[in-house]
């Protein structure tokens, strides 16, 4: 398996459920995080709890600017 250790993880949806899940377990193998989520304080609320491998952003994955914007944070 291709190690994960500074690669970049996008997570959508990352400030609960199955997102915040899959942004702890990317953040546990190494992985810097970006927590995204239409609710940018439930998002940063994970980021802050992961910690400085993680930053918080505010998509709306339905609105093309969003994303984009998304992109160029990242």
């Amino acid at each position: 398996m291709q190690a994960l250790e500074n690669k970049v993880a996008v997570v959508t949806g990352g400030g609960s459920g199955i997102g915040e899940g899959i942004a702890r377990a990317a953040a546990a193998a190494g992985m810097r995080v970006a927590v995204a989520d239409i609710d940018l304080d439930s998002a940063q609320a994970v980021a802050d709890s992961i910690g400085e491998q993680a930053m918080a952003c505010s998509v709306d994955v339905s609105d093309l600017a969003s994303v984009e914007a998304l992109r160029d944070a990242v």
